[in-house]
């Protein structure tokens, strides 16, 4: 990507893409990791059948709890990941197409530069021609302002099609940033003295191989001293770390479901650099 926009003078579709990508590989990673883990608990269980009395009723209890509660976190893993890996897909595709138009932009304003030299020398010609070569040179002129005229009109159009790439990128952001949000725990319910794991956590906090893939997806460090890495507004592989995280029982310390949430501003929200 060229990533300055000289030509169009912004940046219509903001973001990484690559980073995203990254961050739906190691979500997919997690989920499958969930599914593993939740497969060897209902394992435990049935191999725990022999065991009898309240401590074997209270593992196959415990186990079975654990169980059923891993599926919806394995579930939305997997779901948010899927969300992830569509807008990489647009956002590539989106920014592509920026690059396109920002390469036919500089090409015309340089064009226009050329242009706007010439009449302002042909305007200078027509002001100090003889009589008879007036008419002449007026022609001339006029010619040459028909080109820029023309010029600057392509330049409009291009700049026009990039605000449609803009619009594009806000309605693709809006629907990836709902379909997050849909995933993330009902707030209205009650919160279970465990504390309740989401995407985020399943993905930082669930083994050694998830953590090395959260660090290669760009995530920041999650001890209580790890400063916020700058993070732009569309880098979906940086939402900025709170300064402690609580975690869970079952997953420990970990990224939060809310994290994941803040790598998608509203609009209006905070920053819009890559």
């Amino acid at each position: 990507m060229t990533g300055s926009y000289r030509g169009l003078g912004f940046d219509p579709a903001p973001g990484d893409a690559r980073r995203t990508g990254a961050l739906a590989n190691a979500l997919t990673t997690a989920s499958g990791q969930v599914a593993d883990g939740a497969h060897q608990l209902g394992s435990a269980v049935t191999a725990s059948e022999p065991w009898h009395g309240k401590a074997g009723d209270g593992v196959r209890r415990r186990g079975g709890e654990l169980a059923a509660r891993l599926i919806p976190h394995q579930e939305s893993a997997g779901a948010a990941a899927q969300v992830l890996f569509d807008w990489a897909a647009t956002l590539s595709d989106l920014q592509r197409r920026a690059d396109q138009l920002d390469r036919q932009a500089r090409a015309l304003r340089d064009r226009i530069a050329d242009a706007e030299q010439a009449v302002d020398e042909w305007t200078t010609a027509v002001s100090v021609a003889s009589t008879h070569a007036r008419a002449g040179t007026e022609a001339t002129l006029a010619a040459h302002e028909k080109t820029l005229t023309g010029l600057r009109d392509q330049l409009n159009s291009v700049l026009a099609q990039a605000q449609g790439i803009a619009a594009e990128h806000r309605a693709g952001l809006a629907d990836a940033t709902n379909r997050l949000r849909a995933l993330l725990p009902d707030s209205s319910a009650p919160t279970p003295t465990t504390t309740a794991t989401g995407m985020g956590t399943l993905l930082a906090g669930l083994s050694e191989a998830t953590r090395r893939a959260a660090t290669a997806a760009g995530l920041p460090r999650q001890d209580a001293s790890s400063a916020p890495p700058a993070a732009g507004a569309l880098a979906l592989a940086s939402a900025p770390a709170p300064a402690r995280t609580t975690g869970s029982w079952v997953f420990g310390r970990s990224v939060s479901a809310h994290q994941l949430r803040a790598a998608f501003p509203t609009e209006g929200g905070q920053g819009a650099g890559r």
